[in-house]
């Protein structure tokens, strides 16, 4: 995940025009502007849409600070970019945030007039929903309840949740609880992760070169699969090897192989920290396989039988909790 999601969560939120879309609005933002660099190309940007949010809350002073604020990052990221264009301003947005900062002169010099214009020294990301309810709607958010049982999914929506625990911090895979379906998030468009996924590729490459509107992620169906923990894998996969040798005691070998890989960058990092991520699960059949190369036909069936049956616990449990409670 990285800042131009929140940009985008942000400003769909904003059309929506209800006091619960525009706070979650100005949040999206701050999350945004906490996510980026100084330096960062897209600093101006983000920060124009920072001091928008907070003029539609009906945070004028602080939406005039922000803005100008904006206005000085813009020398900062062409300085610290890589790339040179005769129209970088306005390819970063400088023309947007003039125009707030001359709305904001032109509408509300009373409130400003006093308001400096050159400080940086104050926290843009501390949230004040003050005027919210005064200025917008509260809509009861509507409530979406699954309409199926972990039986009625299928074996592709079940597989497909295990492998949206394995995505990366980079990587959104939601659960669309409407639908119980899988969705994997990339640049701004769903697709899903079952059915034909060459199919669904070709889709999304049309939707992403065509520039179609960016699919917006509702939290009321859509919910972020969390990703997996390594030792809640292992004391999985442990369990139910049910005392069966060597699958049983295999856990904590790998525990000890998968720890070299970060012991030359990292000491103080344990089998806690780490995550169950596609590149773990190529890490731990690799292991077992040279572990027991000599024995690897005698115990291949079982190990699969135990992976699968680890995998489907694990995504039916998380479904249990997350989607059908």
């Amino acid at each position: 995940m990285d800042y131009t999601f929140h940009l985008q969560q942000g400003q769909q939120l904003i059309e929506k025009k209800d006091a619960n879309s525009m706070k979650k609005a100005l949040e999206h933002f701050v999350s945004a502007n906490k996510m980026i660099e100084e330096t960062d190309i897209g600093r101006p940007k983000v920060l124009y849409f920072l001091a928008l949010g907070n003029y539609l809350l009906g945070n004028i002073d602080k939406s005039y600070m922000i803005a100008y604020k904006a206005k000085r990052s813009i020398d900062i990221a062409i300085e610290n970019s890589m790339i040179t264009m005769n129209n970088m301003r306005q390819m970063i947005g400088e023309n947007d945030i003039d125009m707030l900062i001359k709305h904001l002169e032109d509408k509300f010099s009373h409130i400003i007039m006093y308001v400096p214009n050159d400080d940086d020294d104050f926290d843009e990301n501390e949230l004040d929903f003050t005027y919210v309810s005064k200025l917008y709607e509260t809509k009861e958010e509507k409530v979406i309840k699954a309409n199926y049982t972990i039986n009625e999914l299928s074996k592709d929506v079940i597989m497909a949740t295990f492998a949206g625990m394995n995505r990366t911090n980079d990587e959104l895979v939601y659960f669309d609880k409407s639908k119980g379906n899988v969705l994997m998030y990339v640049q701004g468009y769903f697709s899903p992760m079952t059915g034909d996924q060459s199919i669904s590729n070709r889709i999304l490459a049309n939707r992403i070169t065509s520039r179609e509107p960016n699919d917006f992620v509702d939290e009321t169906k859509h919910v972020l699969i969390d990703r997996l923990l390594l030792p809640d894998f292992l004391n999985e996969f442990t369990s139910l090897a049910n005392g069966k040798e060597p699958f049983t005691s295999f856990g904590d070998f790998f525990s000890d192989e998968i720890l070299k890989d970060y012991s030359g960058y990292d000491e103080d990092i344990t089998i806690n920290d780490l995550t169950f991520t596609n590149h773990t699960q190529e890490k731990f059949h690799k292991v077992f396989s040279k572990k027991y190369q000599d024995r690897i036909y005698e115990l291949k069936d079982d190990y699969v039988k135990i992976f699968e049956m680890t995998c489907d616990n694990l995504a039916k449990n998380w479904i249990r909790n997350k989607i059908l409670k």
